[in-house]
């Protein structure tokens, strides 16, 4: 399984994932391979990450980014964009591999669209951050998750109470990212169809999306253990 996450911060995008896949059914013995890549760029201000199938999802974005290469200013996608690129791509090939089954009976695959719109009077200037859903279950269309300011596929009930309880929308990219971080960290503890390597990368106005180097992910692990510590501290300072 994956835990993968989307934070929108006051001047960023927070974009997070583990590197785990399971296989075989969770109720008796599985495998897993730890090396899975789950975050993806759609140009320098929208990213993707996904959870699910994850040789289909693999097979998908392969589709993806064929079509997005195909556009001469891919590197500008706007989320409403990569959203109408994804999902038309995503239905083709679902219908093309999974012609006899229905949308409930397919494989399940789930994604996180996060990125920035273009401003409706300039369409050279990007000016607002969004998140978006896409489920297989449901054909694909967009379930818009702006308004909480974060969204979570996967194993997610940890993770979507951590988020519900610190999450605030005054939260700079860093510290998002290390909440994101601080979730799939956390996760991990408890459930082992979450793990390994962690995945982070973020965009903004300002910056265009960037996948963290491990060296760089490192120390938001260390800043996460660090809040860990912190908020276990403070049930025994007087």
């Amino acid at each position: 399984m994956t835990l993968a996450i989307a934070i929108i911060a006051k001047d960023g995008i927070a974009v997070a994932s583990d590197s785990r896949v399971t296989s075989g059914d969770p109720r008796g013995p599985t495998t897993v391979n730890d090396t899975v890549k789950k975050v993806f760029g759609l140009g320098d201000f929208c990213g993707l990450t996904l959870a699910g199938d994850g040789g289909l999802g693999a097979s998908l974005i392969d589709v993806i980014y064929y079509e997005l290469h195909k556009r001469p200013e891919y590197t500008r996608l706007s989320i409403d964009e990569a959203i109408v690129l994804c999902r038309e791509c995503a239905i083709r090939k679902y219908e093309e591999w999974f012609p006899k089954l229905s949308c409930e009976d397919r494989p399940s695959l789930h994604l996180i669209l996060s990125g920035y719109r273009k401003d409706i009077n300039n369409a050279n200037f990007i000016n607002e951050p969004e998140i978006f859903s896409l489920y297989s279950e449901r054909d694909f269309a967009p379930h818009r998750w702006t308004f909480l300011g974060f969204m979570a596929i996967g194993i997610t009930p940890m993770a979507t109470y951590l988020l519900n309880t610190l999450y605030t929308k005054e939260i700079t990219l860093k510290r998002a990212l290390e909440l994101a971080a601080f979730c799939i960290l956390e996760t991990a503890t408890q459930d082992g169809k979450v793990g390994k390597d962690l995945q982070l990368a973020s965009c903004s106005m300002d910056q265009t999306f960037k996948i963290y180097t491990q060296d760089e992910v490192y120390e938001y692990i260390y800043q996460a253990e660090r809040h860990k510590r912190n908020l276990r501290d403070t049930f025994y300072i007087d």
